[in-house]
């Protein structure tokens, strides 16, 4: 007898077919699973995000030298907590400047990463200080992208 037997080389292929579809299909079972989690996760949050709302209540600011200071207060009037605050700068060359917001007691200051939470209905004030030159300033949450304000430059009050 050379060689191994037709039988055993065929019992040996049904073998490596079975095997290899059971490690493909742990592979897309895990996948989808992990995949519709994220989906879930992801629309679990747009429809939580539906009852938030966040606002610029006062903006004003006092230009010195080229700078100056962006202040005033922001406002969630709407019904969930927001994490991750944040105020974007749109300059008039396009670009843009992200400012994370950090709380210290009633205040929000800019720092590297935002921890700043705003509860429903409370009012927070800000001190930045930013380029003169801005053309829209845009607040948001991280927590909720979509829920944002924003103001125009020629909307914004010069006080000093």
């Amino acid at each position: 007898m050379k060689g191994v037997s037709l039988l055993i080389s065929f019992v040996l292929i049904i073998l490596l077919t079975i095997t290899t579809a059971v490690i493909i299909n742990l592979w897309i079972v895990s996948f989808s699973r992990s995949s519709a989690e994220t989906i879930i996760s992801r629309e679990e949050t747009k429809i939580s995000c539906l009852n938030a709302n966040l606002a610029f209540e006062k903006i004003l600011f006092c230009k010195k030298n080229g700078f100056g200071d962006l202040y005033g207060t922001i406002i969630n009037s709407g019904n969930l907590k927001l994490e991750g605050i944040r105020i974007d700068i749109l300059y008039q060359n396009l670009s843009l400047e992200k400012i994370e917001l950090c709380r210290v007691n009633d205040k929000l200051i800019s720092c590297l990463n935002s921890d700043a939470e705003i509860s429903v209905g409370e009012r927070l004030g800000y001190n930045l200080t930013i380029n003169s030159n801005f053309k829209t300033i845009y607040l948001t949450s991280i927590q909720c992208p979509e829920v944002r304000d924003r103001v125009e430059a020629s909307d914004v009050e010069t006080k000093c």
